[in-house]
């Protein structure tokens, strides 16, 4: 998630600083070995949804590779924006939703129908949630704590979130270490 850019009609909004923000952030996530699924843009600012592990791309150390991408998406963000992450990793839903056609029903024919390749599931909103959580940090959950074991990490105290029953143990990327 990528705060700090202005869409409010009261400022002039940069597009070329926004395009090329995005374009940088896809760059890192692409040499990673991950693939951009969405980006969304409101008026908070713009968040990317990135995804490792992805048929046909997937590789045995694909957390690792999401947690390497938000800590380099987080070095290379402007110092006067703010930037939040949250990684989770776990099973997914991946694929085609929506409809191309209709089937026998033809009475629905003149409409377009939409489609798009989308990634649903407990993991996906669980990061989302710790996006939201960790302000300027990378959050990562106890999943990908335990497979991406070559970063160092501070245990935070457990977190109540929306949609879960228990409390999530919570990690935040130890940024220091890196840029040593």
């Amino acid at each position: 998630n990528m705060k700090g850019l202005s869409f409010q009609k009261t400022k002039e909004v940069d597009y070329d600083e926004t395009n090329n923000l995005l374009k940088n952030a896809q760059k890192i996530i692409f040499m990673c070995g991950g693939t951009v699924n969405k980006v969304l843009v409101d008026d908070k600012g713009a968040t990317i949804i990135a995804v490792f592990g992805v048929p046909p791309t997937s590789h045995i150390d694909d957390p690792a590779r999401a947690v390497s991408a938000a800590s380099m998406l987080k070095t290379n963000f402007p110092k006067d924006m703010t930037c939040s992450v949250g990684v989770t990793t776990g099973y997914t839903f991946c694929g085609t939703v929506g409809r191309s056609d209709f089937g026998s029903d033809n009475s629905l024919s003149q409409y377009r129908l939409r489609q798009e390749y989308a990634v649903m599931g407990d993991v996906v909103n669980l990061s989302a949630r710790l996006m939201c959580a960790s302000k300027t940090d990378i959050l990562v959950d106890q999943s990908t704590h335990t497979a991406a074991r070559n970063f160092e990490y501070e245990q935070l105290a457990p977190l109540t979130l929306k949609g879960k029953s228990q409390p999530i143990t919570v990690f935040k990327l130890n940024m220091a270490h890196l840029l040593k």
